[in-house]
């Protein structure tokens, strides 16, 4: 039979390991780190970056900042007129269609625009995913419908095909029982212009050209550099006007040979050109 002190001694080392537990167990929470559940972060959702324009205002290129498809009711498929949103705004120039060309999962798109009037500098292309669930990266993040990004077209003058018919050839060309007259201004700096007497009399001239916009409203300046079939320079006047189709006045005159004229300015405007005049302007209209 255990004596009272024994019972006591018992009672005070139970309660003695019992305080170094709580001691331990208090210290161990303490100082242990608490771990919390790993939440993965959101997706990032795909943006346009930005958004380039060729210099003869024929195609848009789109950059995303991610690889991106179309949605459709098949799934993730290229990019198309369902999925992107291309609109035009200010200037005088219209976009009649476009077509969009893109490779499913692809972070660039190309859009080829077709327009039609004068293109003035001032239009403004926008580009923006049509709906907000129309464009979606590998995460199934959408292309918000708020990112629109914007490119102006360029000025580009003189460039493009031309044509001259009837009353609108100059009197000089038309006492010469010349037809029809036409001429086409690359972007590379390059043209050709051809006088053809219906149905045997071709005539076809090319070279290099410049062209500068001067102060005088509209009206700009051209230089021509005929290479062949022989070799001339040509300067004078030219100004496009937004009509259906784009009608442009034109008159220019050589100086190298020099035949004894001087070419007309924008200042003097059409008809100034020495010795010709009036006689020297074409009337063209714009084919494309």
């Amino acid at each position: 039979m255990k004596t009272s002190s024994t019972t006591t001694f018992i009672t005070q080392m139970l309660n003695l390991l019992l305080i170094v537990v709580l001691i331990t167990a208090c210290k161990k929470d303490k100082d242990d780190p608490i771990i919390d559940p790993i939440i993965p972060p959101p997706p990032v959702a795909p943006v346009i970056d930005s958004v380039r324009i060729t210099p003869d205002n024929k195609t848009v290129t789109v950059f995303f900042s991610q690889a991106v498809y179309g949605v459709s009711e098949a799934g993730k498929q290229a990019i198309d007129t369902n999925h992107l949103k291309v609109e035009l705004s200010n200037g005088t120039a219209k976009l009649d269609s476009i077509t969009i060309y893109h490779t499913s999962g692809a972070k660039t798109s190309t859009i080829e625009l077709f327009t039609s009037g004068l293109i003035n500098g001032e239009e403004v292309i926008s580009v923006s995913a049509r709906t907000n669930t129309s464009v979606v990266n590998d995460s199934s993040a959408y292309l918000s419908a708020t990112n629109v990004a914007t490119v102006n077209l360029k000025e580009i003058g003189i460039v493009g095909t031309w044509i001259s018919t009837g009353a609108n050839i100059s009197e000089i060309y038309q006492y010469l029982n010349f037809d029809t007259i036409k001429m086409e201004c690359r972007f590379d700096g390059t043209y050709t212009f051809e006088t053809i007497k219906s149905p045997s009399i071709h005539n076809r001239l090319s070279g290099t050209y410049t062209q500068s916009k001067s102060d005088i409203s509209g009206i700009w300046t051209i230089t021509l550099n005929q290479n062949l079939p022989v070799v001339a320079e040509s300067q004078g006047i030219f100004k496009a006007e937004n009509e259906l189709p784009v009608k442009m006045l034109y008159e220019t005159v050589q100086v190298m040979p020099n035949i004894g004229s001087t070419p007309p300015t924008p200042e003097s405007g059409f008809g100034s050109s020495t010795i010709f005049g009036y006689l020297n302007t074409i009337t063209f209209l714009r084919l494309n």
